[in-house]
């Protein structure tokens, strides 16, 4: 039986990235320099993030982050 949450909120997703809840919310509102907005849905004043959706951008993120580094 799978127990991970397939949806997160902001604290959620602080704890899958480890990072603050407020370095998340950065990063949603893209306030973040050179990191696009992380994938998610307003409900309000709630922030709702796919976790399949994060680890996609968390895995685009890297993939961009390789291609920087050649040289």
């Amino acid at each position: 039986m799978n127990t991970e949450k397939e949806i997160l909120d902001v604290k959620g997703a602080a704890q899958v990235l480890g990072c603050s809840a407020a370095h998340v919310s950065n990063m949603l509102n893209g306030k973040v320099d050179g990191v696009p907005p992380i994938p998610h849905v307003r409900a309000g004043r709630l922030r709702l993030i796919r976790r399949e959706a994060l680890m996609r951008w968390f895995e685009e993120q890297e993939e961009s982050s390789k291609g920087s580094r050649k040289q």
